[in-house]
């Protein structure tokens, strides 16, 4: 139903920009469930405080906010891995943005890639025709 997942997650661009001493580039993903209206953003850091910072960015190009957000097992969301069947242990701060912008958080078992679809075609989009071949200064 429209609003009620979005899937999250972050890809490694390599050296793209290391001709200019940028060594690693990062892709952050978000894309609606429904409707598959992505969101794409770079940066050179995966530290909690640019994860959330693409999550407000990512919300504001969408106008909203879904009711559940799916992760595979970041380490800026699941504290550490668990054994199947046991329960995740989330990390704090992504608890708490969780809690300020009310959504559910939905981390996926470990190894279950086809669970995110719809984000990993993004990625896959994104790594093969927008990044290939291109140098960026």
């Amino acid at each position: 139903m429209p609003g009620a997942q979005a899937q999250v997650d972050w890809s490694e661009e390599g050296g793209v920009l290391a001709h200019i001493g940028i060594g690693k580039v990062y892709s952050f993903y978000m894309t609606l469930s429904y409707s598959r209206d992505p969101f794409c953003c770079f940066t050179t850091s995966q530290d909690l405080a640019t994860f959330f910072d693409c999550h407000r960015q990512a919300l504001a190009h969408f106008g909203g906010v879904p009711l559940s957000f799916v992760y595979d097992r970041t380490k800026t969301v699941v504290r550490r891995n668990v054994a199947p069947g046991e329960a995740v242990p989330l990390h704090p701060e992504a608890v708490a943005f969780a809690g300020h912008y009310d959504y559910d958080i939905d981390v996926l078992a470990a190894y279950r890639l086809q669970s995110k679809g719809r984000l990993e075609r993004q990625v896959s989009i994104v790594c093969d025709h927008v990044l290939a071949a291109r140098a960026f200064s």
